[in-house]
């Protein structure tokens, strides 16, 4: 698969089961934790499908595109936890780069 320019996103722990996830225009939003995936809490219809498996604690793979309409598929999209100082010291922001 070819690799697209990497970018930075932003996760964060609301809870102990919902995230937030800020990483672009169609991937961005609320989630809540179910198992190993995270799911995408909307109204919009064509975001709903929208699923993030959790591969790691530093990793999320993209299993479900959103039903945008435009030919984009998402899947196999993947956020990466950067190391940085706020990582190491348990903030719970985290900064990850997509692939």
């Amino acid at each position: 698969m070819p690799r697209h320019r990497q970018r930075q996103a932003t996760i964060t722990a609301t809870d102990a089961t919902h995230v937030t996830i800020d990483a672009g225009d169609n991937l961005s939003g609320k989630y809540v934790v179910q198992g190993k995936y995270l799911l995408i809490l909307t109204h919009d219809q064509r975001l709903r499908p929208l699923a993030w498996k959790i591969n790691t604690p530093d990793s999320l793979t993209v299993v479900r595109s959103p039903e945008l309409g435009d030919d984009a598929d998402y899947t196999g999209v993947t956020l990466i936890r950067a190391p940085s100082d706020s990582a190491a010291s348990g903030d719970d922001d985290s900064q990850a780069n997509t692939n």
